[in-house]
């Protein structure tokens, strides 16, 4: 998705994350709230790079930082 509103007069992507357990009644990305954990150098570096000619920023948006922790 693409947007000139979260850098007014610039382009920029914003990627969507998921994995959140808060269930917020006004959320409007409840589609990925149960997403599977992301493998941005394979699902999201090519996408970005594909758009670096026309993109000036990346707005990563959503998701609960808290769900996500290293299994060691």
């Amino acid at each position: 998705m693409a947007s000139t509103i979260d850098y007014p007069n610039e382009l920029s992507t914003v990627l969507f994350v998921g994995r959140c357990n808060w269930n917020c009644g006004f959320c409007y990305n409840t589609n990925l709230v149960a997403e599977k954990d992301i493998d941005f150098d394979k699902d999201i570096l090519p996408k970005l790079l594909k758009r670096k000619k026309f993109i000036n920023k990346v707005v990563v948006s959503g998701g609960e930082i808290s769900c996500y922790y290293n299994e060691a």
